[in-house]
């Protein structure tokens, strides 16, 4: 069991805020957590993998204590309509459900035992390990109506393509060992200019939740920094990159200058290497950030919606990284297809990585 001394959510979906809970105990050993929501469309193995590449692993849920003061976060958040993805799984040849770390490895108790404390979490009729031939090995959790309560569920690795209905539904839950040191006070400035310069002296985002560097010690080496402003309003947010030479933690953060301090808003994955931005014309204010982690290649669309900061999923490599030759250059090229139902955003992505190679903002070490 965990003695969770300090609660904090982190959300990122249309109305991304931060939040401060108070501390609640549930017990057994000494430590705290913290705890990031995330809305995303993507699949539990990849929810997997986004949780451990930011440090974290995807939310095991000890006791009712820690389970009803989650959902007491996600209601007054106004999240309750999200289908969280939550680390438990089971083997395609196993009928029984563990928590898994950070290394995907079984730990603890049978999740679907009678004599688990949360046996009771379960949807009725759950687990049923597959519908049809659809193999059902991964868990979630979501409010379901007809049993006026939070439950528990066994699903598909990748659901979308199932139940297309659940797009934009979808997120899953980072939990974290030690709760991220905050800054003691916020960083101020009379102007942006002078507030993000105060930001990045005193490098005050090494305390802001996050992880930065050449490695998770604290060193800023391999930090660096650009200006864009996403919505157009005149004051840009800052985007900070982590983990040059990180191969699984480098990230982009996104802040912004409101009401005179500096605030975090985001994060925009691009690991591997490859934080590459393509900047759009007007009618597309937003950014275009590529990424890549073991063989898997995307590109994700980020805008501004107020002072939220919001995702699209534009495209991905065919195939783990299959290569053509373009027959004009004879370069070995990655193939892409799209991710998203909006032609224009593609083709937009497609013409603007055409003309930019991909390389179009300027980060500053």
């Amino acid at each position: 069991m965990k003695r969770c001394l300090l609660w904090t959510l982190v959300f990122m979906f249309s109305a991304a805020c931060m939040i401060q809970a108070p501390a609640a105990e549930t017990g057994g050993a000494g430590g705290e957590h913290t705890y990031r929501l995330v809305i995303s469309d993507c699949s539990w193995t990849q929810a997997f993998q986004d949780a451990v590449d930011a440090g974290g692993y995807l939310v095991n849920i000890d006791s009712n204590e820690e389970y009803q003061h989650i959902l007491q976060e996600i209601n007054d958040a106004g999240a309750s309509g999200t289908i969280f993805r939550i680390g438990g799984r089971r083997d395609p040849n196993s009928a029984t459900y563990y928590w898994v770390d950070r290394n995907n490895n079984f730990t603890g108790e049978a999740l679907n035992s009678p004599s688990y404390w949360a046996y009771s979490q379960w949807m009725i009729g759950e687990p049923s390990f597959q519908d049809g031939d659809i193999q059902e090995c991964y868990m979630d959790m979501y409010y379901y109506q007809k049993e006026g309560r939070w439950v528990w569920n066994d699903v598909p690795d990748d659901i979308i393509p199932i139940v297309p209905s659940y797009s934009g539904r979808l997120g899953y839950i980072i939990e974290f060992e030690s709760a991220a040191a905050q800054p003691s006070a916020p960083v101020t400035g009379a102007s942006w200019q002078d507030a993000y310069k105060n930001f990045i002296t005193d490098k005050a985002y090494l305390n802001s939740g996050q992880s930065f560097g050449n490695s998770l010690d604290g060193s800023s080496d391999g930090v660096s920094f650009a200006l864009h402003d996403l919505n157009r309003d005149g004051t840009p947010e800052l985007i900070i990159f982590n983990g040059e030479g990180v191969y699984a933690s480098s990230a982009n953060y996104l802040y912004r200058y409101e009401n005179g301090k500096v605030t975090f808003t985001g994060d925009m994955p691009g690991s591997n290497y490859n934080p590459y931005f393509y900047i759009d014309d007007p009618a597309l204010p937003g950014l275009f950030c590529s990424g890549s982690h073991t063989g898997s290649y995307w590109t994700d669309y980020y805008k501004m919606e107020g002072s939220s900061l919001v995702s699209e999923q534009v495209s991905q490599s065919v195939d783990n990284n299959t290569v053509v030759t373009d027959p004009q250059t004879g370069e070995n090229e990655l193939t892409e297809t799209s991710r998203t139902s909006n032609d224009a955003l593609y083709n937009a992505y497609l013409r603007i990585k055409n003309q930019t190679d991909g390389n179009s903002l300027s980060f500053y070490t």
